[in-house]
């Protein structure tokens, strides 16, 4: 029993970290969602067109960021990648999904 407690911890930490890669991607789409970038059709989240993103990105721009968007990081970064290229190159939910990667 106990020579295979190296296995049992072992398969363990693997589960925790796949438990963790699925849990920023799920963490990052609710951020999405809250400040209205994502919105749910059936259950599954789906972008927003890339005219309303950018309004929202300009609205943000003119009046500031909210301060609610310093404490969701992963938003923080997309806004961020926006501001810099001038354009929505990578929707939202293809941003959340690459976090995993």
């Amino acid at each position: 029993m106990v020579k295979y407690i190296n296995y049992i911890l072992s398969i363990f930490l693997v589960l925790i970290f796949i438990g963790c890669i699925y849990a920023d991607v799920e963490e990052c789409l609710g951020q999405m969602n809250s400040v209205n970038l994502t919105v749910l059709r059936d259950g599954n989240p789906q972008n927003e067109n890339d005219s309303n993103i950018m309004n929202i990105v300009r609205e943000w721009k003119s009046n500031g960021k909210p301060t609610r968007i310093e404490k969701l990081p992963y938003v923080k970064d997309y806004i961020d990648i926006i501001h810099k290229e001038g354009k929505v190159i990578i929707r939202p939910v293809q941003f959340c999904l690459n976090v995993k990667q």
